[in-house]
């Protein structure tokens, strides 16, 4: 059997079959279209379909592989920490773009896998990167990518929420969770069944977590801070008016390529 033909045949288990065959070979489209017609190792076929079954039970591939992309890098990946995604590259861009003039310091709330605090320090932010979750499996695996990247300046620590940090930063950062319990049935049973819960669902009413980080954030932001938050494609009247509320200046969204707000600047002054 070759590859083309493994690859067809696991496209009757899942779309991502081809997908999960470049990943385990290594292969970007241009070397499966080289190699395809090679015949297939018996260890290799039979590891594929052992992958295949966990896809049809629609455990994540980036789980099955181990990995996920952000911004032009791949990230450690796992059973509890939540998978980067497109939409936190528009949060990490925002920061980059606004923040490019000035040496700033950075905490990362709800860090996961470092993927925000990470790329920040990679892309050129010169200060000190704080990043922080109350999980130890996600910070596990922030570790891991410090690791792998070869970043000096970010430190990862466990904290709910500000509960260990007691400094003060130019800069705030968050992707906190933001989904609504009520929601949990429609989301893919790749992201319902597998990721965590403790990294997707934000409260009653998925605000709970913005509440917390626009009635503390104060306190560790310094003069002239700013905060950049990503939220739900229909949370951003909701956070506009929970930041106004607790006296933020200069609230402005951003949005994502089909138009739907999905990050919120503002700042202290």
């Amino acid at each position: 059997m070759t590859y083309r033909e493994l690859k067809t045949e696991g496209e009757t288990y899942s779309y991502d079959a081809g997908l999960l065959l470049q990943e385990m070979m290594g292969w970007s489209m241009t070397d499966y279209l080289m190699h395809g017609d090679e015949e297939v190792s018996l260890s290799f076929s039979e590891a594929y379909h052992k992958a295949l079954i966990r896809l049809k039970h629609h455990v994540p591939l980036q789980y099955i592989t181990g990995k996920a992309p952000f911004y032009g890098r791949y990230f450690q990946v796992g059973p509890g920490v939540l998978i980067p995604r497109f939409d936190t590259e528009i949060l990490v861009n925002t920061v980059l773009e606004k923040e490019s003039d000035r040496t700033v310091s950075v905490l990362d709330l709800c860090t996961g896998s470092g993927c925000i605090a990470l790329t920040l320090a990679l892309e050129g932010v010169k200060g000190k990167i704080l990043g922080t979750d109350i999980s130890e499996d996600a910070l596990a695996y922030a570790e891991k990518n410090k690791e792998n990247l070869n970043v000096s300046n970010v430190t990862f620590r466990k904290s709910d929420m500000f509960g260990k940090v007691p400094e003060c930063f130019d800069v705030l950062v968050s992707n906190p969770p933001y989904i609504r319990p009520a929601e949990r049935d429609g989301l893919d049973p790749e992201v319902r069944d597998h990721e965590p819960e403790l990294a997707l669902y934000g409260g009653d009413d998925g605000l709970k977590f913005y509440r917390i980080i626009a009635s503390e954030g104060k306190k560790h932001l310094r003069s002239q801070g700013r905060m950049y938050l990503e939220i739900g494609f229909d949370e951003g009247e909701e956070v506009k008016e929970i930041l106004l509320e607790n006296g933020y200046k200069n609230i402005c969204m951003i949005r994502d390529l089909a138009g739907k707000e999905r990050v919120v600047i503002c700042s202290t002054d």
